[in-house]
């Protein structure tokens, strides 16, 4: 106890007298976790950007549909939602939105494509998707109300396509209950803009009480989107079941149709969020390997320079054991300002950049691989701190390899025989 303090004054002392030799170590240090630090929080925020444009999109966190649906989604896969089955979901807790998800035909006066429809209640989409968020910003009132009911919010890009505007008219052409071609005119009330240039471009929003007038089906839809009002956190997005007891009851009351989670409706972006974690060990793995490189060699040069510093220090009295813990400190040292300056760099990255950062200019590339064109970087202490265990843990083992080579007993006797002959 009486060594230590001297031994850690000496060590800290000695940092400053090589600062060339100590500022490149703790540059090696710096850059290298900064960088492991940095790539765990892109990896978060890609993560939460998929998961929240899987949940938040139109997909939802459950879905209630027929087995044909995937494969097949058209009228043909319609139920009926009794008054009973509403009030099972009314009494879940759970958030619910009913829909009428149909392939379409939009016609104006320039130009006539094919669009996804979706008929929907308003005020049920609020809690379960952006489009519900949408029309609460954008104050679209009396969407659903009967007295106005040939309403139509469209894509911006949709808009350009069709060469026409809010305010003006569209025609929509969809497959009837009969089989036969429906037609109906809606006046288009608003337009809405998506992070997914596809959405923009293929989907709009109709009542859906005036959808089912329109294609007599009364209390009919395709399509049910269930959402937890706790927020669905990355870890439990990995686990493969749902443990959410208000499902079996909703499931009891839906014998004929499936009751499908968004694992299911969303492989890719289940497969994505799993393998975050074997991500964060490739990169780790990676980086851990070149800083090993960088600070063995500056380590060996440091020892091979200060050999006769080392042996003069034996020679003066000081064990072996006493030199292994004062190079150990060194390096200790030197690991730790690189830690302390790598956090406190990502912590002022993740403060400069409130607004995240903007990838609108590869918007059709997020949104092909199912994330936002804004990624809003974050980080979680825990696994920051894991990461750093692990990577100043495995560089002081292996760093005190060539220490405890250059501080043998042997290897100072000699030179000691040495000196004194």
């Amino acid at each position: 106890m009486q060594t230590s303090r001297p031994i850690l004054l000496f060590a800290w002392r000695n940092l400053w007298r090589y600062p060339k030799r100590s500022g490149i170590l703790i540059s090696v240090t710096f850059l290298g976790l900064a960088s492991i630090l940095f790539f765990n929080s892109l990896m978060l925020s890609w993560a939460n950007s998929m998961l929240d444009n899987t949940l938040n999109n139109l997909g939802a966190q459950w879905q209630i549909q027929t087995e044909q649906m995937q494969q097949n989604p058209d009228i043909e896969q319609r139920f009926l939602l009794s008054s009973e089955q509403q009030k099972t979901l009314q009494n879940s807790s759970l958030f619910w939105a009913p829909r009428l998800n149909l392939p379409a035909i939009a016609k104006s006066e320039y130009d006539t494509v094919g669009v996804n429809l979706l008929a929907v209640n308003l005020n049920r989409e609020n809690n379960v998707s952006f489009i519900g968020r949408f029309a609460e910003q954008e104050k679209i009132s009396g969407f659903n109300n009967p007295k106005h009911p040939y309403q139509l919010i469209v894509g911006k890009a949709l808009l350009d396509r069709l060469n026409t505007a809010v305010g003006r008219k569209l025609v929509l052409m969809t497959q009837g209950k009969d089989g036969k071609l429906a037609e109906i005119g809606l006046r288009i009330t608003a337009a809405f803009e998506h992070s997914d240039p596809n959405v923009e471009k293929t989907m709009l929003f109709m009542p859906l009480a005036t959808a089912q007038k329109w294609l007599l089906l009364e209390n009919q839809v395709n399509q049910i989107s269930l959402k937890n009002p706790q927020t669905l956190t990355l870890q439990e997005a990995k686990i493969t079941t749902d443990s959410v007891p208000q499902l079996e009851s909703i499931k009891q009351q839906f014998p004929q149709e499936s009751l499908l989670s968004w694992r299911d409706l969303q492989p890719y972006a289940f497969a994505s969020i799993s393998m975050m974690d074997s991500f964060n060990w490739v990169w780790l793995a990676m980086i851990g390997v070149l800083m090993l490189f960088a600070l063995l060699n500056t380590l060996y040069m440091s020892l091979y320079e200060r050999r006769t510093e080392l042996q003069r220090l034996f020679v003066l009295g000081l064990k072996p054991s006493h030199l292994r813990r004062l190079l150990l400190l060194e390096l200790l040292a030197i690991l730790s300002i690189g830690t302390a300056l790598s956090w406190a760099f990502m912590f002022a990255l993740v403060a400069s950049l409130p607004d995240g950062i903007d990838l609108s200019f590869l918007a059709e590339g997020t949104a092909w691989i199912g994330i936002s064109h804004q990624l809003f970087l974050g980080y979680d202490i825990e696994l920051w701190l894991s990461n750093t265990l692990q990577l100043i843990g495995a560089l002081l083992l292996l760093g005190a390899i060539p220490i405890w080579r250059a501080t043998r007993f042997k290897v100072l006797q000699q030179t000691r025989n040495s000196l004194e002959d």
